[in-house]
């Protein structure tokens, strides 16, 4: 569900969370979003999404030409000039694995004048696996061609999965969602990066010939790995 204003982000917090969103155009195409993020380096802009939206689906090779949109908006299109990876390790077999895997920076060629969310462990550090996150999700869509806000979902836990790498949700999907930040609408903080939908396939208690299918929606969670790699990455830019 799409709405304009929420009690948990209202006002100028709202604004800010769309404009610190974007989009990745490639290769003449929008192929996901992406989100701004705070760093160690002043001098630089880097973007997060996830890794598959710079990858041909087939051919797993990067698009040639990439650029951020902030908000989509097409005039305001800066340039990538640095990945920290292009999906290394992905392949098309281990769908689990990819997914732990399917994250990017990306520095720009110019400092963005735009908000930028902090990189945040999901709850605090005292996160507990039983609690529920609740989320707010900032996603392309396309029939509007702009970034919308998705402040009635959460984080979900199911019996088929159990993964510390992983942010399982209900918000929103629909193409061009990849790479979309999900957010924690009290403290603005970045806690996961959307990937997809994983298929899961289990056999059916006491019917050992029976087998059920769950599709379930993840995004690659926000931890001190990921946190450590952006400050990594930031250090690195000249």
């Amino acid at each position: 569900m799409c709405s304009a204003v929420s009690a948990s982000t209202e006002g100028m917090a709202l604004k800010e969370l769309q404009h610190a969103s974007g989009t990745v155009f490639c290769d003449g195409a929008i192929r996901g979003s992406a989100v701004h993020v705070s760093h160690l380096s002043p001098e630089h802009s880097i973007i997060a999404t996830a890794a598959h939206v710079l990858v041909h689906a087939q051919t797993r090779q990067p698009f040639k030409s990439c650029s951020y949109r902030p908000a989509n908006a097409r005039f305001s299109s800066v340039g990538f000039a640095q990945i920290s990876t292009q999906a290394t390790g992905m392949t098309l077999k281990d769908s689990l694995r990819n997914s732990e895997l399917d994250w990017a920076f990306v520095a720009l060629k110019r400092k963005l004048a735009i908000p930028a969310l902090r990189l945040s462990l999901r709850g605090g550090p005292a996160h507990e696996p039983s609690r529920i996150q609740a989320l707010t999700l900032v996603r392309y869509q396309g029939d509007h061609e702009a970034m919308r806000i998705d402040d009635n979902c959460a984080e979900v836990h199911s019996e088929y999965l159990e993964n510390t790498k992983l942010l399982l949700h209900n918000c929103a999907a629909g193409p061009g969602v990849s790479g979309a930040p999900l957010i924690d609408p009290v403290t603005h903080g970045l806690v996961g990066i959307h990937g997809g939908t994983l298929s899961l396939t289990t056999q059916v208690t006491d019917k050992p010939s029976q087998f059920q299918h769950t599709k379930i929606l993840q995004a690659r969670a926000i931890d001190q790995e990921l946190i450590d790699a952006l400050a990594r990455f930031s250090r690195s830019l000249p």
